[in-house]
């Protein structure tokens, strides 16, 4: 009852799943010093911290042993990666294990081998090296190993894993012998995407800089393109440190202890540093056809390496710079209608145009040569005579079979199998299944308008489809959005990327919000409820009941002037494995606007606290227990507070509202748990007189819109019954 329904698939986990990509893809760490540490002391374990927004997220361990293979020396490198952190309150974990095997002389590498398990996807990359080349494989736990991709590898390129932490003093050796006035180049080999890069260093001069609270004398490499700082100590060339400060994150030397300190943190929510609260607030951002905003942002992953061409696309217009990972400037976005009468004809001959193979080829996470890929494809694309139609089909299966919900991988193979995923998934199973057809397409990410965190511009990636004479065309298989998208999309890269927005300020934007009926939260109706008196509303689904929620109102005072405190307790029993119990505190004005909100919830494993101060036409929010996050939102003047199941909010809510049959009244809302602003609109019928606590009540029925449910409130104000569905919520005594 009362779950915020209003568009969550946009819910900025799905942009999270493409910020651990990039994660992924840039955070390379410290591990064991190669040149410097052949003393006795080489083979002890070193340990270093992960943090992010100065709060432990993660820990790693390297190790380093010495064996004979094939009558040779082989130095073994072991490197172990523990993450943890929430998305949209619910804990992620990563661990990734590993093993390179080198020459210890010559550095000459020899195999390479990662286990990476985030939750329920494992998955596989091995690499092997010989005579300069490398054969390297990717796969997940249950496929097969397949056929290995080839790469030639240049003289002296060193191997570089996805957060693997015994390769960074590999890069920083090499680059120390390569460099020439303070800069260095140096060929990587990137086993996790399958192909060799140049990364170009600067060296500082060496100063003082503190190392986990301790004065070290370091030389600072900063690695422009990937906006990270690599420190090395200057008498050791011992790697020490790593910054990335687009991603707030730090990882650094450590003892043995962060092991224990990681494993006992508290998950730290990363999904609200990819929202931007917007200062408009969309009552039908969907229908938004034309938008000018003020962009501030930066990018992670392949959006650091864009061209600023990427910019300007058929549906927007970019007038500002674009500085490595940082984009400031003005974009213009225009919703433009697809003419589906021009589409080409189905199927096609692109794949022979050689401008087009980037966009047919299979590659990681969009796997279009998978059998069942192969397979869906054809079915879906089967009697379609034009691209288009064949575009829709795909687009239209990805956003109804394709469940939301926060995804492990963005794989296009393991969302098939699974049918659950977030908008990475959505998007790379459908580039999948139309490259799989032969369609040209690719994966494009940005900012999109969100109700989410008080209304905001969040992280999110969609889909773009090469349509011959009209170029690329834009759709989002998570909105459901094909013929034409809303003009709150700003594109900003394309490929596995992210994205941190600083500010996003929009300058104009049609059509306009509708103007409709509002309550006069100035005047305070009384209240029909009697102080200090416990009422009870009972839960029933069908037959069955759930349990209750039994609150009390009293008068208090705050800040020496007259206020009303809700005190509420709910225990429900949703399934044989499943109970709810929640303790809650709101204290309002006598117009029941908020002044403070704190609630105590337990689901299964979740424990949860929500706190909220309202001031100033703003929350100062802080959530802590399973996941931590704080957070203030602005709010418009009379902003009321409701959160889910909380019948007890509505009871004071509906106290206030002046019903007219016919005549729609909508009311500004915060909802805590999703730290969304929600225009609850409700529409009474006249009237009419129903059983309540075995008596007759002449109540409203009102519809209450976006959260589909049906109040009845009596005619002095009180809230005494919900439904939704067959789930109905009832005051049980006058």
């Amino acid at each position: 009852m009362n779950r915020v329904e209003t568009n969550k698939r946009l819910l900025k986990s799905s942009a999270m799943r493409v910020t651990i990509l990039a994660l992924a893809i840039v955070i390379t760490g410290p591990s064991i010093s190669l040149a410097q540490q052949e003393a006795a002391d080489r083979n002890k374990p070193r340990f270093y911290s992960i943090k992010m927004n100065g709060n432990i997220i993660g820990y790693a361990v390297v190790e380093q042993e010495t064996a004979e293979e094939d009558g040779k020396p082989t130095l073994l490198l072991k490197s172990e990666t523990s993450l943890k952190f929430a998305m949209q309150g619910k804990e992620r974990s990563t661990l990734l294990k590993s093993e390179t095997r080198l020459r210890p002389k010559t550095r000459e590498l020899l195999s390479y081998r990662l286990k990476s398990t985030a939750n329920k996807a494992v998955g596989h990359v091995e690499s092997k090296f010989k005579d300069n080349v490398a054969l390297n494989w990717r796969y997940a736990d249950d496929s097969q190993r397949g056929e290995p991709k080839e790469v030639k590898l240049p003289k002296g390129a060193i191997v570089l894993g996805s957060n693997n932490f015994a390769h960074w003093q590999l890069l920083l050796d090499a680059a120390r012998k390569n460099a020439k006035d303070n800069a260095a180049r140096v060929p990587v080999f990137l086993p996790d995407a399958g192909q060799l890069d140049t990364f170009e260093l600067v060296r500082s001069e060496p100063e003082e800089i503190e190392v986990a609270g301790t004065k070290r004398r370091c030389v600072l490499w900063r690695l422009e393109k990937a906006n990270l700082e690599a420190l090395a100590d200057a008498k050791t060339h011992e790697f020490v440190a790593l910054h990335l400060p687009g991603q707030k994150t730090r990882i650094e030397l450590a003892n043995e202890s962060i092991v224990k300190l990681a494993q006992k943190s508290r998950a730290e929510e990363i999904l609200a540093r990819h929202f931007s609260q917007s200062n408009v607030l969309f009552n039908d951002f969907l229908a938004v056809s034309r938008m000018v905003a003020k962009i501030d942002v930066r990018v992670i992953g392949s959006g650091i390496q864009n061209d600023a061409s990427v910019l300007n696309t058929a549906m927007q217009k970019f007038e500002g710079t674009k500085e490595k990972d940082h984009i400031v400037g003005v974009v213009v976005v225009k919703t433009t209608p697809y003419d589906a009468s021009a589409s080409p004809a189905f199927p096609s001959s692109s794949e022979a145009d050689k401008t087009m193979a980037p966009w047919l080829a299979s590659t990681d996470f969009i796997e279009s040569k998978d059998p069942a890929i192969k397979a869906l494809s054809a079915k879906l694309t089967d009697g379609a005579k034009t691209r288009w139609k064949a575009v829709s089909k795909i687009g239209q299966w990805v956003s109804k079979e394709i469940a939301y919900t926060i995804a492990d991988t963005p794989s296009a193979r393991l969302a098939l199998k699974t049918r659950e995923g977030d908008c990475g998934p959505h998007s790379t199973l459908s580039v999948a299944l139309m490259r799989a057809a032969g369609i040209p397409s690719r994966l494009v990410g940005g900012l999109v308008y969100t109700p989410s965190f008080g209304g905001s511009f969040g992280q999110h990636a969609w889909v773009e489809v090469h349509m011959g004479s009209a170029g690329w065309l834009a759709f989002d298989p998570t909105t459901g959005e094909f013929e034409k998208m809303s003009a709150t999309h700003i594109k900003l890269f394309e490929g596995m990327g992210g994205v941190l927005p600083e500010s996003i300020e929009v300058e104009s934007y049609h059509p306009p919000n509708k103007r409709v009926a509002t309550t006069n939260p100035s005047k305070a109706r009384p209240l029909a409820w009697k102080m200090d008196k416990e009422y009870t509303f009972h839960f029933k689904q069908g037959e069955k009941a759930l349990g209750d929620e039994s609150f009390t109102i009293k008068e208090v005072k705050r800040d020496g002037k007259s206020a009303f405190e809700l005190t509420s307790k709910i225990k429900l029993n949703v399934n044989f494995l499943t109970s709810l119990n929640s303790s809650t505190t709101l204290v309002v004005q006598p117009n029941a606007l908020p002044i403070s909100f704190q609630r105590e919830l337990s689901v299964l494993i979740q424990r949860v606290k929500i706190e909220c101060e309202f001031k100033d036409q703003s929350v100062a929010v802080k959530t802590s227990g399973t996941t931590n996050l704080s957070r203030e939102v602005k709010l418009a003047p009379g902003t009321y507070c409701f959160d889910n199941n909380l019948m007890g909010c509505f009871a004071l809510i509906c106290s206030q509202l002046d019903l007219k049959p016919g005549e729609p009244i909508t009311v500004q809302t915060f909802h805590p748990s999703s730290l969304q602003i929600i225009p609850l609109t409700f529409t009474a019928k006249p009237l009419a007189s129903i059983k309540i606590g075995g008596q007759d009540v002449e109540c409203y029925e009102c519809l209450v819109m976006p959260i589909k449910n049906t109040f009845w409130i009596a005619k002095d104000g009180r809230f005494v019954r919900a439904q939704q569905g067959n789930l109905v919520i009832e005051l049980k005594d006058e």
